[in-house]
């Protein structure tokens, strides 16, 4: 029996970061797992949640670019995100 999907809410955008060389541009948001549970797939052999902390980032996270993005995160420093519809003005949804 395979596990059931991960389910996540997304919080606020954390940081966004620019590979000028491949010009490929990467957003990461905050997130909280709501329900199911990590699963392996062909891309990926073995998953599991880890306590991470400032103390043991650079053991777990060894790409530095990637370093940058998980302290930004875990940090918690968001900036605010609005949906919107405009004839005529309505707010659809406001994340700070």
């Amino acid at each position: 029996m395979s596990a059931a999907p991960l389910v996540l809410v997304v919080g606020g955008l954390t940081g966004v970061y620019y590979n000028t060389e491949r010009c490929i541009c990467n957003l990461v948001f905050r997130g909280v797992a709501v329900g199911g549970r990590p699963s392996i797939s062909s891309e990926t052999t073995e998953v599991k949640f880890l306590g991470l902390d400032e103390s043991n980032v650079t053991e777990l996270v060894t790409r530095p670019h990637f370093r940058s993005r998980v302290l930004d995160a875990m940090r918690g420093h968001t900036v605010p995100y609005e949906a919107f519809l405009v004839r005529p003005y309505k707010l659809v949804r406001r994340q700070e």
